[in-house]
């Protein structure tokens, strides 16, 4: 089953297995980073590409990572909007998507 998470301008829809680390800010994120350990799947909500986080962002990453129980070598990813995905062979994560309004 799908689980569908309204965000700023958009929403995320993902597997509803997925543990959402900060859910409080969902609905002023414009951005998800996608967190996994090859066992447990995270999102974390946050205003910037996966690529950008601040040190004190991969922070909170790494306490709520820990707090869930991933393995100390996971992973963060940013995830593709979906109106890039359409049309080619691409595909998120878990088959997540990104749409945006």
């Amino acid at each position: 089953m799908m689980k569908t998470r309204m965000i700023e301008l958009g929403k995320i829809v993902f597997p509803e297995v997925w543990i959402e680390f900060n859910p409080q800010y969902a609905k002023n994120a414009m951005h998800v980073a996608i967190c996994t350990d090859g066992v447990h799947v995270g999102i974390y909500y946050t205003q910037e590409e996966a690529s950008k986080l601040s040190k004190s962002q991969m922070e909170n990453i790494d306490a709520y990572a820990e707090s869930f129980g991933f393995a100390k070598d996971y992973r963060v990813y940013g995830i593709i909007e979906q109106d890039v995905i359409d049309g080619t062979l691409m595909k998120n994560v878990g088959n997540a998507e990104l749409v945006r309004d």
